[in-house]
């Protein structure tokens, strides 16, 4: 069977399968990329070692990849498979070679004819791409993925072993990233700029901020170049450089100023006088032009390095100023930390006889919670035994009341007893028709229920007829 292999991979898929891991989707069916072709089956096989039992079916793959073949592998449980990928997952194939074992697990196989298959992936995957320098699958989850600036992918091992530096390998794209653009030193214009090319300042031109010919008129640097045309400009004749000579000494090309014929007669002059070539008087003049705004470069630099060491001078002045007054408040530092650390050893001792007396008190404190304890205990007793004093309490005082209504009641009873048995007396008697007269008892020191009736009766005599 013929054909082309497309490997294809979900979208979202767990960060987990590295090396040594295990990804969150697996199968009893796995998937080796790479194998070299050098490894024979047997070889692979017993490069398996005790797995090679527990293999249910092995199937060669094989792409337009040279030098390199694919195996899916059937085990015959889950257990096995996921001990073969952590076992094999990035182990080399052979300790003399650098080649690396690379396994995936496979969802699920499809055998689709050329003329039925999609233009596209199925919906939430993607094909993994291979790598233009091993030919290998790129996995993120098998091995680290370098993306460059051109945005082509490889193996970070693969771009190491990389020959040519700084080069894309799809697109020959220099990698070495770009300087920084140029601005304007005064004002961050990046726009219609000079150069200087004498010290190098940027500014912007005269139809923006002029700060290239302020440098001109500070420094007095003639010359200047224009970024975009790279055409130079004489600041003392105002006008562009045309004339360009070669420098007698290593070749390079220097601008000249215009011609001034009344110059040139008198340099005509003297080298008729002196017998010199053109050449070399066009070098001698150009070593006059230099000399002269090397002068003036020399006291330009020179007034600088004045106003530095003056700017220096006083900075420095205030400097010691500063430090004096760092000195004074440093003393009155370390009077305050002795007068601190003084306070400190104070509160420490106070701290240590409050500890105490803390631990003193927790001590007692301690004893009267268990006191309190022993005490609500028996409160509960006592309590009960206040309970049961009050109710016999109550119930001698109801005795009581019932007694004392007792023996009223028995008082009255013999009063009555009395009454009538005088009445029966007098009514056989010669009291008969007398009348009774009450008559107030004398008091005693006897108790109330042992006192007479108030209201008992005495009968009186009665009247003769």
């Amino acid at each position: 069977m013929r054909g082309t292999i497309h490997l294809y991979k979900p979208e979202e898929i767990s960060e987990k399968a590295m090396v040594g891991s295990l990804p969150s989707d697996r199968s009893p069916v796995v998937l080796i990329f790479g194998v070299p072709s050098y490894m024979k089956i047997e070889e692979f096989v017993s490069f398996c070692g005790i797995f090679a039992k527990s293999m249910k079916h092995i199937r060669v793959l094989r792409d337009e990849s040279p030098n390199r073949y694919m195996l899916l592998i059937l085990f015959r449980d889950q257990q096995t498979a996921n001990s073969f990928y952590v076992e094999y997952n990035g182990k080399n194939f052979s300790l003399m070679t650098s080649e690396i074992c690379h396994i995936g697990f496979v969802d699920s196989v499809e055998f689709v004819h050329p003329k039925n298959a999609p233009l596209w992936p199925p919906s939430g995957q993607y094909e993994l791409p291979h790598c233009t320098i091993c030919l290998e699958r790129l996995d993120a989850t098998v091995s680290g993925l370098l993306t460059v600036i051109c945005n082509h992918s490889f193996h970070c091992d693969c771009l190491l072993r990389w020959q040519e530096e700084n080069i894309c390998p799809v697109c020959r794209y220099m990698q070495t990233p770009r300087g920084d653009e140029s601005v304007c030193g005064s004002c961050g214009i990046t726009d219609s700029l000079w150069i200087c090319l004498i010290c190098g300042f940027v500014g912007c031109s005269r139809y923006k901020n002029k700060h290239s010919e302020e440098h001109f008129i500070k420094t007095k640097h003639t010359f200047a170049m224009e970024v975009d045309t790279k055409s130079v400009w004489d600041y003392t004749r105002d006008s562009y450089v045309h004339r360009i000579a070669t420098n007698f000494n290593d070749g390079k090309l220097v601008p000249l100023p215009e011609i001034n014929w009344e110059v040139e007669l008198a340099n005509t002059i003297k080298l008729k006088d002196t017998g010199l070539g053109k050449d070399e008087a066009v070098e001698l003049e150009w070593q006059y032009l230099l000399e002269a705004h090397l002068e003036t470069q020399k006291r330009f630099f020179e007034d600088r390095i004045k106003v530095i060491e003056m700017q220096n001078q006083n900075k420095l002045k205030y400097l010691e100023q500063e430090y004096a007054g760092l000195l004074e408040e440093k003393l009155d530092i370390a009077k305050k930390m002795e007068q601190i650390e003084r306070q400190k050893k104070g509160l420490e001792k106070r701290t240590q006889e409050l500890e105490k007396k803390m631990s003193t008190v927790a001590q007692e404190k301690d004893f009267l919670v268990v006191i309190n304890k022993e005490m609500e205990k028996n409160q509960s007793a006592w309590k009960e035994k206040a309970m049961v004093t009050e109710e016999k309490l109550k119930k001698a005082q109801i005795d009581a009341e019932k007694d004392s209504k007792i023996q009223e009641l028995e008082e009255q009873v013999r009063d009555l007893m009395f009454y009538i048995e005088n009445q029966k007396k007098l009514a056989n008697s010669e009291f008969e028709n007398a009348e009774l007269v009450v008559v107030p008892s004398p008091e005693t020191n006897q108790p109330k229920a042992n006192k007479p009736n108030k209201n008992k009766q005495i009968p009186k005599k009665p009247k003769k007829k």
